[in-house]
C-alpha cells in the first residue's frame, strides 16, 4: 500500500514542533506532571514534556511508533497497539492523568471500513463503543453521574461519527478531576451535528481556557484542506457555564517556520501574550473572550465569536431558513458524471465516454446547471445552450435485452430505447469507474428496482424532487463572492449546489429568497461557519446553511426583500451594491439599526472575510 493511502486510512496527520511548543506554553510549561497522549503518532507532542515530566504514549502505527519511541529514548513509556483496544486500556491508570493532550486521528467515515479490512489492529466501532464502555466503570475520573452522561452519548452517537470524536471522549475519560485536557481539532469540531454531545460534554467537565484558531489553514499546510484548532481546558467541578474562554485567530503573517508568532519576542511567551493586554494585531492576531455559556450554543442565535455580534443586543431575536419556511438540500447526485453528463459539440452531445447524435435524441437531454463556469454574470440562469446536459432516461424506456429479462407484463409496457441510445448504455455497462463497473457504483445502484411489473434499470433515475429543481441555488465550494442565483426554467441542478426552495407556509417568494441568501449577513454567516480550502475556496454544508441565524423580519420587511429581489433578477451582479446595500439595510432594521455607516460596516466585513481566505 502506497504510504499516502496509509496515512488516509490511519488519519495521520502529525502535529510538528510549532503546535507542540504552544499548548506546551498554554498549558504553563509544567513540571513534575504525568502526560498522556492516547494517539501519539511520532510523539511530536509529548517532547516539550521529556524534561520535567513523565509522558506516556499510545500508538497503533509500527512505524510511527518506532519514530515516538526514538525521539522520546524510552520505550517503556510508549505502547504499541490501539488506545481502543480492551487490552491497552488495561495498561492506562484508571486514575487518569494530570494532562492528556492529542492530535486525534481524522480519518474520513468512508475509510473507516476499509481501515479495517487493511490496517492491523484497527477495531469496528461496535467493539469500540463496548471498549470505552468496560474501562469507564473502572476509572476514578468521573463521578457516577458524569459516567452516565457519557453512557448516554455513546448510546446515542451518530453513525456520521468519525474516530476523532470518539478520541475526544476517550479523552475526557483519561483526564484526572483536577487535570487538563490539549486537543488539537479541527474548526468543523463546533459545527457538525455529530460533534455537538462531545462538545456539550467538554462545556460540562471542563473550563476552556483558550482556544487558538489557524484561520489560514497554514498549520497543515500541504497535508490537509482544513482550518484546525487548539483546545486548552481544565477539569472542574460545578457550573462552568460563566467561565470566560480566550479565544484567539490567528492569521498567516503571525507565523514564523519555528513559533507561531512573530510578535512575540525573546521575552515574551505566547501564553504571555494571549494573555495580556493587547486584544488584537491587524492582520496577524485577534482575541475575544466568550462566556462558556455563549460558545456554540444551541439556541438560535448568533455565535459568541461572530462579528455580526457588534450588531445585535440581548434583545435581538432570530430565525433560521428552516424556520421561515425556506427548504435547503443538495442538488442532483447521478453517481457517475463520466456517463450521464454530456455537453454539446455542434450536432452531437458528448461524455466521456462516447457521443450522441442531437438532432435524433435530443428529447432525452435534459439541461443541468453543473459547472460555475457555465454560469454568467447573472442573478437568473436563462434558457442557455451552453449548459451540460443530463441524460434522462425515463421510466417506460430500457434496452431490449433488460425489456426481454422481465417478461410478456413488461413487454407490453415499456419501449425499447432508441438505437443509438441503447448502444450507448450497452457500452457504458462496461465501462469502469475507480475499478467499478458503473452500473455497481455505490450511488448508481440506487437506481435499480428489482419490480416485476414495473422495474427500474441502472440508467433508470428515480423522480426528481424540488431539491433537485431548487428555485435558488448557490455553489457548495465558493472561490471568491458567495452568489445565490435563480433557476425559472426549472433545470436540474447538480450536487455540487446547495439548493432552495419554497414551503407551503413560507411568506418568502422566489426573490424574495434571492435577496436574502445575497446579504451581506449571510455571506459573513458563510465565512464564519464554512471550512476554508487549500485553495482559499469556501466550502459550505446544506446542514449548517439551514440552521444559520437571520433577524426576526416583519411581514413588511419580507415584502421589500421580495422587491429587491426583483431588482436583482434586472440586474447583473456587478453592478448590484445599491441593491445589495438595501438588502443589508432592512435586515439591520430588523436588529434595531438604521444607519448607512453601520450598512458600510458589514460590507467591509465581508470584504475582510474575503481577503483572509485568499491569505
Amino acid at each position: 500500500m502506497k504510504q499516502t493511502n496509509r496515512q488516509k486510512l490511519l488519519g495521520q496527520y502529525f502535529s510538528g514542533e510549532r503546535i507542540a511548543d504552544t499548548l506546551y506554553d498554554l498549558l504553563g510549561q509544567p513540571s513534575g506532571k504525568t502526560v498522556l497522549d492516547p494517539m501519539c503518532g511520532q510523539a511530536d507532542l509529548l517532547i516539550p514534556f521529556l524534561k520535567k515530566n513523565s509522558v506516556f504514549g499510545v500508538e497503533l502505527d509500527k512505524t510511527a511508533y518506532i519514530l515516538a519511541v526514538k525521539k522520546t529514548k524510552n520505550p517503556q513509556s510508549i505502547i504499541q497497539g490501539n488506545a481502543f483496544d480492551k487490552s491497552t486500556l488495561s495498561k492506562l491508570d484508571v486514575n487518569g492523568y494530570d494532562i492528556v493532550i492529542t492530535n486525534p486521528p481524522f480519518i474520513r467515515r468512508e475509510n473507516y471500513k476499509k481501515a479495517i479490512s487493511e490496517i492491523e489492529g484497527t477495531l469496528p466501532l461496535n467493539e469500540i463503543y463496548s471498549n470505552i464502555e468496560f474501562f469507564l466503570s473502572q476509572t476514578t475520573t468521573l463521578t457516577q453521574k458524569q459516567k452516565n452522561t457519557i453512557r448516554q452519548v455513546l448510546k446515542n452517537i451518530s453513525g456520521l461519527s468519525d474516530i476523532a470524536a470518539i478520541s475526544l471522549i476517550l479523552c475526557i475519560i483519561l483526564t484526572k478531576k483536577t487535570g487538563k485536557i490539549a486537543l488539537v481539532v479541527p474548526d468543523t469540531w463546533v459545527n457538525r451535528e455529530y460533534s455537538v454531545p462531545i462538545l456539550n460534554l467538554i462545556k460540562d467537565f471542563f473550563c476552556i481556557e483558550y482556544i487558538i484558531n489557524d484561520v489560514n489553514s497554514v498549520w497543515f499546510d500541504g497535508i490537509a484542506q482544513v482550518k484546525t484548532s487548539l483546545v486548552v481546558a481544565r477539569r472542574v467541578t460545578g457550573n462552568t457555564s460563566e467561565n470566560e474562554i480566550k479565544y484567539v485567530d490567528l492569521f498567516k503573517d503571525s507565523l514564523t517556520e519555528k513559533s507561531l508568532t512573530s510578535f512575540v519576542d525573546n521575552n515574551t511567551t505566547f501564553k504571555g501574550v494571549v494573555d495580556g493586554e493587547i486584544c488584537s494585531i491587524p492582520g496577524k492576531y485577534e482575541r475575544k473572550f466568550i462566556r462558556q455559556i455563549d460558545f456554540a450554543s444551541s439556541e438560535i442565535k448568533i455565535d459568541a465569536v461572530s462579528k455580526l455580534n457588534f450588531f445585535c443586543n440581548r434583545n435581538t431575536r432570530f430565525t433560521t431558513l428552516e424556520s421561515y419556511g425556506i427548504a435547503c438540500g443538495q442538488g442532483f447526485r447521478s453517481g457517475a458524471n463520466a456517463c450521464f453528463i454530456f455537453t454539446r459539440d455542434g450536432d452531437t452531445f458528448v461524455s466521456k465516454i462516447g457521443a450522441i447524435s442531437q438532432t435524433t435524441e435530443s428529447s432525452f437531454f435534459v439541461p443541468i446547471i453543473q459547472k460555475q463556469k457555465s454560469l454568467n454574470n447573472d442573478w437568473v440562469v436563462s434558457k442557455d445552450n451552453s449548459l451540460a446536459r443530463l441524460l434522462c432516461i425515463p421510466h417506460p424506456y430500457a434496452t431490449l435485452h433488460d425489456i426481454n429479462s422481465y417478461g410478456k407484463q413488461v413487454e407490453e409496457t415499456y419501449k425499447r430505447l432508441p438505437s443509438e441510445i441503447e448502444n450507448y448504455i450497452l457500452a457504458s455497462e462496461n465501462e469502469e469507474v475507480n475499478g467499478i463497473r458503473i452500473p455497481d457504483l455505490s450511488a448508481v445502484k440506487t437506481n435499480i428496482k428489482r419490480d416485476s411489473l414495473s422495474p427500474r434499470f441502472w440508467y433508470n433515475f428515480p423522480s426528481f424532487s424540488d431539491r433537485h429543481r431548487g428555485k435558488v441555488f448557490l455553489p457548495r465550494v465558493n472561490g471568491e463572492d458567495i452568489v445565490a442565483r435563480m433557476n425559472p426554467n426549472d433545470y436540474i441542478v447538480d450536487a455540487n449546489f446547495i439548493t432552495f426552495w419554497k414551503c407551503d407556509r413560507t411568506p418568502f417568494n422566489e426573490e424574495g429568497i434571492l435577496a436574502l441568501l445575497n446579504s451581506s449577513w449571510f455571506s459573513i454567516l458563510c465565512e464564519e461557519t464554512g471550512s476554508v480550502m487549500g485553495g482559499g475556496a469556501l466550502k459550505l454544508d446544506g446542514v449548517q446553511v439551514k440552521k444559520m441565524p437571520f433577524p426576526i423580519l416583519d411581514n413588511a420587511s419580507i415584502e421589500s426583500l421580495c422587491q429587491l429581489g426583483a431588482r436583482l433578477k434586472e440586474s447583473t451582479i456587478d453592478r448590484s451594491n445599491a441593491i445589495i446595500n438595501d438588502i443589508d439595510r432592512i435586515i439591520l432594521r430588523a436588529v434595531g439599526i438604521n444607519s448607512d455607516d453601520v450598512s458600510a460596516q458589514l460590507s467591509e466585513i465581508k470584504w475582510e472575510y474575503k481577503l483572509r481566505r485568499a491569505k
